[in-house]
């Protein structure tokens, strides 16, 4: 019988055996760690976008800020230097633009809530949109502010049209501003907007 033989055979083949596959295992691994590597950043993104986004739907206009005291008049070089500009009383809605609103319709409630509500969207759409699923969620509350302007104006378009260029002429009155909205709306993309619950603030519980 030839037994140490053939065992030392089958031991060397089995070494070479080994040897591929420990290659073979190796190059897996490295093939793996390259791409969880890769895949990171996608995912880091995506994580991030969806944060942003639940932050942009989670922003609502509430009925003290509506009722409540005014900011003081913030400073205009101060104001103008940044894009969001100051919002002392951290509402969402830049100071300059509340008191605004406040003195041009501080006769009628409901105009106030259903602009500052446009105001505060248009605010999410200049400082917070990096990715299309960002300009979707800021362009949904634009949207629905918009929609809000109008139910609080009636049926007429003339004085609707006026009220959100007024808004809209606000918010984006500075270089800096127009070019955060052009670069914003480079992300644009196609979506939905519910027909219900338009306005963050129900405009029949105002007092005027």
């Amino acid at each position: 019988m030839n037994t140490s033989s053939e065992t030392g055979g089958k031991g060397a083949w089995l070494t070479k055996i080994w040897r591929v596959a420990r290659w073979v295992l190796l190059a897996i691994f490295v093939l793996y760690i390259a791409l969880a590597v890769y895949r990171f950043p996608v995912v880091a993104q995506k994580q991030k976008s969806d944060a942003v986004v639940a932050k942009i739907h989670a922003q609502k206009l509430t009925r003290e800020v509506v009722l409540g005291d005014l900011p003081n008049e913030p400073d205009k070089e101060i104001n103008d230097a940044t894009v969001a500009g100051v919002d002392a009383n951290r509402n969402g809605i830049r100071d300059d633009v509340e008191r605004a609103i406040y003195f041009n319709h501080k006769d009628s409630a409901k105009v106030v809530a259903a602009e500052y509500q446009y105001a505060m969207a248009i605010q999410m759409m200049l400082t917070q949109v990096f990715d299309t699923n960002t300009w979707i969620a800021a362009a949904e509350e634009t949207s629905r502010g918009d929609a809000c302007v109008g139910d609080a104006t009636g049926d007429d378009f003339q004085i609707y049209l006026k009220r959100t260029r007024e808004v809209e002429n606000m918010m984006v009155n500075t270089s800096t501003r127009h070019a955060s909205e052009d670069a914003a709306y480079m992300f644009t993309a196609s979506f939905t907007l519910p027909n219900t619950d338009i306005c963050n603030v129900d405009l029949n519980t105002l007092p005027n």
